[in-house]
């Protein structure tokens, strides 16, 4: 999904993407306790989680389907951080983000 999604020109490299996951409600429970490292582990810059019920074909072309997860790729609506490049929501055009922020 999202090799389709950089062949259509969504997205140019993956740290402009953000991935929801669909899965099952035990998955996601497992998924939300160890969200803060899932962009890392996907090389992108954010993830949701949702539940498998909640996923519409038609709303997410970009989607990778098995039979117990559906990964839909999207663009990032965030801006991006000219530091460490990720596109979070807490940026603002010129300023870092809070995770680099504590780097500092």
């Amino acid at each position: 999904s999202l090799e389709s999604a950089k062949e259509e020109g969504v997205v140019g490299q993956p740290l402009e993407s953000w991935i929801t996951c669909y899965v099952d409600a035990e998955e996601k429970d497992l998924l939300d306790k160890n969200r803060e490292h899932l962009a890392s582990i996907f090389n992108v810059s954010g993830v949701t989680v949702s539940l498998l019920s909640e996923y519409r074909d038609e709303i997410h072309p970009f989607s990778s389907k098995q039979e117990k997860i559906v990964i839909s790729v999207s663009k990032s609506s965030f801006s991006k951080c000219p530091r460490c490049w990720l596109f979070v929501k807490e940026n603002n055009d010129d300023e870092i983000c809070k995770r680099c922020i504590n780097a500092l």
